[in-house]
């Protein structure tokens, strides 16, 4: 059976956990955090989408950001209307909405990814695309920004890590603007803008994957 065939509504919000027993770690819809964070863009989909990935490596109340990513959102837009980027920002706060993610830099510098459908009017620098996923699966370290290799190192192993969620799937939670999905204790949740929709599966790697998919 198809993806395509597993419909299951419009606007659905599913969340199941399968081949693990410790709990998820949570995905808030919205919040806001401090630390360092590398953007890059990568194709995806064969060249049919742009991406770019938000990778946050958030300070504690307890500790400074230690290298590790703690949470990625990722952009999805289609190729040849997102510009190719690269970029670290040290000491950002950074915000996040189910429609918009901005990091601000402490000179006021602004970068914003947003939905085609969201109602963000602040400042800055945005890129819109078509979907926004917020996820806690990426288990990777934060590149160095003065190493040449950071923006190939990173596309490499966002690829690595994300190749299971590349290309067409079966969509357990399938149809309307979005969805959000668990399993091997880690959760992540997208919003898609129409004609697009959400797509939320686990993966073959059994960690969860959110897009969003061209409505068949």
């Amino acid at each position: 059976m198809s993806w395509q065939h597993l419909v299951i509504g419009v606007g659905i919000l599913v969340t199941m956990a399968l081949g693990s027993t410790k709990p998820p770690v949570p995905v808030s819809a919205e919040g806001s955090v401090h630390g360092n964070a590398f953007v890059v863009s990568i194709d995806m989909q064969s060249g049919r989408e742009r991406d770019v990935f938000m990778l946050v490596d958030e300070e504690r109340s307890n500790r400074a950001p230690d290298g590790i990513v703690d949470r990625v959102f990722r952009l999805q837009g289609e190729a040849g209307t997102v510009d190719s980027i690269s970029r670290y920002l040290a000491g950002a706060h950074v915000t996040w909405t189910p429609t918009y993610v901005t990091a601000v830099l402490g000179k006021g510098d602004t970068l914003t990814f947003a939905t085609m459908n969201s109602t963000y009017e602040g400042l800055g620098a945005v890129v819109r695309g078509f979907g926004l996923a917020h996820t806690r699966s990426l288990i990777m370290t934060l590149p160095d920004p003065t190493s040449p290799g950071a923006p190939g190192d990173v596309r490499a192993n966002i690829m690595r890590l994300l190749g299971n969620c590349d290309g067409e799937h079966e969509c357990t939670a399938y149809g309307g603007t979005g969805c959000s999905y668990s399993c091997g204790g880690e959760q992540c949740s997208i919003t898609c803008s129409p004609p697009q929709v959400s797509c939320c599966f686990c993966g073959s790697n059994g960690t969860p994957c959110c897009t969003c998919v061209a409505q068949q």
